[in-house]
């Protein structure tokens, strides 16, 4: 339940860690937030089971700051949102944001359904 912020040196950031201990997560949550694609091996866990936190539903968020080519700050979220069932867990992303720093230097907030937001991206 408690936000977690990481920075990635530049020019080269190596993840390392024991097994399990989350390495892929982190990678899959940048892919999740740049493109909008959950992994496709964990078969609707990319969110935390509601069963772990003993709750019929949760919600997760990722946030992402970065530079775009033309070195303006960007800024990416994504909501899921994910719902024990009786035989499965449905997740499914609630909203996305982009918000980028403009010429004048004043931010330019979108929100948009998924599907155009991936495509901004």
């Amino acid at each position: 339940n408690k936000p977690i912020q990481m920075d990635f040196p530049v020019p080269v950031t190596i993840i390392v860690g024991y097994n399990g201990s989350g390495k892929t997560t982190i990678i899959e949550c940048l892919k999740f937030a740049c493109t909008g694609e959950t992994p496709s091996n964990i078969k609707g866990h990319f969110v935390h089971a509601p069963k772990l936190a003993e709750e019929t539903e949760v919600k997760g968020q990722v946030r992402m700051q970065f530079k775009d080519i033309l070195g303006k700050g960007v800024f990416i979220s994504r909501t899921l949102h994910a719902i024990q069932k009786q035989v499965n867990l449905q997740t499914r992303t609630l909203d996305g944001t982009i918000k980028r720093i403009g010429k004048d230097g004043k931010a330019e907030s979108t929100s948009m359904k998924c599907g155009d937001l991936d495509q901004e991206m």
